[in-house]
């Protein structure tokens, strides 16, 4: 299971690079805005966590975070007319 977790984060963090590049953003923008993504899904994620392990139920900020956090994520591969990275 934590060898899925890396490979997908791999993956996660060299697509958003990319398409963060490609949209014509710095270097050292590109390079921290995966980070940025991805550290909001997973502090939204732990927070649901806990809140649910002490048997309450979720906030509307970690869910409104989780899902913005997840848009950018699925958005680009779907719709977007940047080919996916690795194909242009």
């Amino acid at each position: 299971m934590l060898l899925l977790a890396v490979i997908a984060a791999v993956v996660s963090y060299s697509h958003m690079f990319e398409l963060a590049q490609r949209h014509g953003e710095p270097q050292w923008r590109a390079a921290l805005f995966p980070l940025s993504v991805d550290g909001m899904i997973v502090a939204s994620s732990m927070a649901l966590l806990t809140d649910a392990r002490h048997g309450r139920r979720g906030g509307a900020l970690p869910w409104t975070l989780l899902v913005l956090g997840a848009r950018p994520v699925s958005r680009p591969t779907s719709r977007s007319p940047i080919p996916p990275c690795g194909r242009g």
